[in-house]
């Protein structure tokens, strides 16, 4: 079962489980400089004619959630709130005033604020062009035609749902990770996932 067919999956390092989302909630703007590809064809196609092109995949999670910011500045008068997370167990109590941290999500600063907001997990890499090129081809060949759009070749593949495992699905470099705000951006240092919206993989070029 692929990314696209199921949303139940792992959540980040700090837990290990989602609760499903809805995948067609999210739509993102296309960053400027950033060509998303439309279909097999056109990526089978760009690296025949251009085999050393730089082919990224990107791969995020959306998640509904409480996280803590790395630029957070330190407080001794922050308002702490019990937080649920998305199995519907404990990630931080408080109780009388006391504030207690499970051991799952260790790394919780008394001194930051918590913040309940959306937020992304994701990864991304260059994809390796030779191996990107076979299984494309060996899509074609079984299930699908070159007008596919990408998510029938990404289910095809059967790609799991957390970013970290996606990029690893292939052939890659020049890896990078982080949580944040936005995509691309590392500013969050503590999370505790509730609820996932949305898990996306793209492949793009520069433009």
């Amino acid at each position: 079962m692929g990314i696209f067919d199921s949303l139940f999956g792992k959540g980040n390092k700090k837990n290990k489980s989602a609760k499903g989302g809805d995948s067609t909630t999210f739509k993102k703007d296309v960053p400027k400089g950033k060509y998303l590809f439309g279909n097999v064809k056109e990526i089978i196609e760009l690296i025949k004619s251009n085999p050393n092109i730089k082919i990224f995949i990107e791969a995020n999670e959306y998640w509904d959630g409480v996280y803590q910011l790395d630029e957070e500045k330190e407080s001794d008068s922050i308002e702490h709130f019990s937080i649920i997370n998305s199995n519907e167990e404990p990630a931080v109590t408080v109780k009388n005033g006391k504030v207690s941290v499970e051991e799952d999500y260790e790394g919780y600063n008394l001194k930051k604020k918590p913040r309940e907001d959306r937020y992304y997990i994701w990864s991304k890499a260059i994809i390796d062009n030779v191996e990107l090129l076979e299984n494309l081809n060996e899509f074609l060949q079984e299930d699908g035609n070159d007008d596919s759009d990408l998510n029938e070749f990404f289910d095809y593949l059967g790609l799991p749902q957390t970013p970290y495992d996606v990029i690893n699905h292939f052939k890659h470099t020049n890896y990078d990770e982080g949580i944040g705000r936005e995509i691309g951006v590392d500013d969050i240092c503590w999370t505790a996932e509730v609820y996932v919206r949305q898990a996306d993989v793209e492949l793009y070029s520069d433009n």
